[in-house]
């Protein structure tokens, strides 16, 4: 893997609010929606290296949710590989607003054969 972070912002939308995906009843951005932006960012950072017709899945994530953040609002998320054991990725994420850690995670996510994995379901 040549590129080892990436750095990704974005806008907290209503549908990431915890009232909208039914994580509690509040308009402020939801845990499960950050675990998803912490994902979606590990993801993106490893895709273009991997050989045609292969992907990752996630299996683990560890997270901490620090502070809560309003609707319309900008994060950053920070995802950083800090191993790779022959198909096993580690990654270190965080995420920002403004300048303040808002949340951070421990994750694992594995490399598959698409057609393989999918075969097996």
């Amino acid at each position: 893997m040549e590129q080892e972070e990436l750095i990704v912002t974005r806008k907290i939308t209503e549908e990431e609010s915890a009232k909208f995906v039914g994580s509690g009843g509040l308009p402020v951005y939801s845990t499960p929606s950050m675990i998803a932006f912490m994902e979606e960012t590990c993801f993106t950072l490893v895709q273009n290296e991997l050989e045609e017709g292969f992907s990752t899945v996630g299996s683990h994530i560890t997270v901490d949710h620090l502070k809560a953040v309003k609707i319309g609002e900008a994060v950053k998320c920070r995802a950083l590989l800090i191993n790779k054991e022959d198909k096993k990725l580690t990654f270190n994420v965080e995420v920002y607003h403004n300048d303040i850690l808002i949340g951070k995670a421990f994750h694992i996510r594995y490399i598959v054969s698409i057609e393989k994995f999918l075969s097996k379901l």
